[in-house]
């Protein structure tokens, strides 16, 4: 079965066939249904989909022509991605759900909180983990569990930065437009809490501008509004992260 499907499938590293071809597309498709569906007839199958925020379109397209027949076929697909990274890349959840959005069970999974930051950090066999620590590594990272894997990875909860982290940093913020990032860099010299009317005055563009700035580093996962125009970052690690860029 496996066999068949790796004749139909593009080599690694390539694409899917393109649009203008239709009959390469539907053959792999059906090839890669066809695996499932024999699969799923022999023994219970539940598909695992990580990082769905970077399929391309052809990934996206291969689920929905698999969306319809999944019920009868009794298979399971479990489809994990980043809403924030999504929102910022102009793909909204449901168009990663494709066909099944308006089936499919979603199950947001929130930041962490100090108590379960310390259960973790333990479980990542942290050197030593007290109170002090979790609630600075929690304040560092927002609660943030991939954030929490690279402090542990990294070796140091003093320092509790590094070259991986800021490479996680960074790649959210490229999403951004360049006035956003403008905006992000004075926010990350004024502190913690800002305002947009403050950071218009200083920057001295109007505040319209200014607050489409914020939303798209809202939807970022960057910053976040707090009370009434006043804006602060989700995460210590974004805040230290864009002021250590300045000037770079």
């Amino acid at each position: 079965m496996i066999d068949d499907t790796a004749r139909t499938a593009p080599a690694p590293g390539t694409a899917f066939p393109a649009p203008d071809a239709p009959l390469a597309r539907f053959g792999l498709f059906d090839a890669v249904a066809g695996l499932l569906w024999r699969v799923a007839a022999q023994r219970q199958l539940v598909v695992v989909l990580g990082d769905l925020h970077r399929a391309d379109a052809g990934t996206l397209q291969l689920l929905g022509y698999l969306a319809g027949d999944l019920p009868r076929f009794g298979v399971l697909v479990l489809r994990a991605f980043r809403d924030d990274e999504a929102g910022a890349a102009g793909r909204p959840v449901p168009s990663l759900l494709g066909p099944l959005a308006e089936r499919a069970v979603v199950l947001p999974l929130g930041s962490l909180d100090v108590k379960q930051t310390k259960q973790l950090l333990m479980s990542l066999e942290a050197p030593s983990v007290d109170d002090d620590t979790a609630a600075a590594v929690h304040r560092l990272t927002g609660g943030n569990p991939f954030f929490i894997q690279q402090v542990v990875r990294l070796g140091s909860l003093a320092e509790s930065r590094g070259d991986s982290v800021s490479a996680v940093v960074e790649r959210r913020l490229a999403f951004l437009s360049p006035t956003a990032r403008g905006v992000l860099d004075i926010a990350a010299v004024a502190g913690n809490d800002v305002s947009a009317s403050m950071l218009a005055a200083v920057i001295g563009v109007p505040l319209e501008q200014v607050l489409e700035s914020l939303d798209l580093a809202g939807r970022a996962g960057v910053i976040e509004a707090v009370r009434g125009d006043a804006h602060r970052f989700a995460h210590d690690i974004f805040r230290d992260t864009i002021y250590g860029l300045l000037g770079s």
